[in-house]
């Protein structure tokens, strides 16, 4: 008849070979698909990491800000800078304005001519042992004889707040006794 090859001597895949390869094809897949959710999962743990250490890297700058810029009250006698504290909260006085440059919005004591500082409180609250949040209230010093304060405001820190295994967040150290 011809030219024609026959059907015997055509060259291709059997029906095993096809199942055999599309098998292997689908545990290649099942692998790839494991590992970019493992690859997910993992980015966003990171992603959660990378963002909590931005909001207390934040939160420190401004708690170091205010505790290095604390001031002794202009009273008699001079009133100390921190005014009480413990493992969960601190308060004090600190005035972070420049009191060589008078605005209209700076508060000055008639007496001493010396800027109202402002008096903050940082305080760790927590509810059931989830973690908690740290806050600062300020509330503006009004006059030095006697110390009176304005009406306070309160905002939010820092959330998701978890002390270390001691549970203080606020540690304290008094001057060196051995006189270095």
């Amino acid at each position: 008849m011809g030219d024609h090859p026959r059907l015997a001597d055509a060259r291709g895949f059997t029906v095993v070979e096809l199942v055999v390869a599309i098998a292997a094809g689908l545990v290649v897949l099942l692998g790839a698909f494991t590992i970019i959710d493992h690859t997910f999962a993992e980015t966003q743990t990171v992603t959660r990491r990378d963002d909590a250490a931005a909001r207390g890297r934040q939160a420190l700058d401004l708690i170091v800000r205010q505790l290095r810029a604390q001031v002794c009250l202009q009273t008699n006698p001079p009133t100390t800078p921190i005014v009480s504290g413990d493992g969960k909260s601190i308060v004090f006085y600190a005035y972070l304005g420049d009191p060589t440059t008078a605005t209209t919005t700076t508060q000055y004591d008639s007496g001493s001519g010396q800027p109202y500082p402002v008096k903050h409180t940082l305080a760790y609250t927590s509810v059931g042992g989830n973690p908690g949040s740290i806050t600062e209230t300020d509330a503006p010093v009004t006059s030095f004889s006697p110390v009176t304060v304005g009406a306070a405001t309160t905002r939010t820190l820092v959330t998701d707040v978890v002390p270390p295994s001691g549970g203080a967040i606020f540690t304290y150290y008094g001057p060196s006794s051995s006189g270095s």
